[in-house]
């Protein structure tokens, strides 16, 4: 036999909070209830659970046009970074996170995960970086990394 539920909480390997799984009873009555992670899937507990879905549904539209906006704000767009070189080799490297750092000073929000580097640029250079947002949302930006003996 199996019972229908509406989960309460995210549940890892069967659902998000709001979904309606079908589990067998004896996982729903010995786990997932007294646990509070679920609920027996009545009307009004499904109702619930599709107001929940319809609201998350709308933020998750809300953050796709984010992303598309900040996509769109920072294609094409030249930085530049400075750090210590001698002879084109970097001191050290420019990661993912600096990139996000220099990003976040233009008022960018973008996650290191988004940014695309095969490896660290470890030297002077101009470079093109593909940024790769959720929901397939793709950008690039150039940018150009300086010695600080250049200024």
């Amino acid at each position: 036999m199996s019972a229908q539920v509406v989960l309460q909480q995210d549940v890892n390997k069967l659902g998000r909070k709001g979904d309606i799984v079908s589990v067998k009873d004896g996982f729903a009555r010995n786990f997932l209830l007294p646990k509070l992670k679920a609920k027996l899937a009545t009307l009004k507990a499904v109702a619930q659970a599709e107001k929940l879905k319809q609201e998350r549904e709308k933020e998750e539209q809300a953050k796709i046009k984010i992303y598309r906006e900040t996509a769109k704000k920072i294609q094409g767009r030249s930085f530049v970074v400075t750090a210590k070189a001698k002879d084109q080799k970097l001191f050290g490297s420019i990661k993912t996170q600096d990139i996000t750092d220099l990003l976040a000073e233009e008022k960018h929000d973008i996650p290191p995960q988004a940014i695309q580097l095969a490896e660290p640029i470890k030297l002077i250079g101009k470079y093109e970086i593909k940024i790769e947002l959720p929901h397939q949302i793709t950008s690039h930006i150039n940018l150009e990394v300086k010695s600080d003996e250049d200024k």
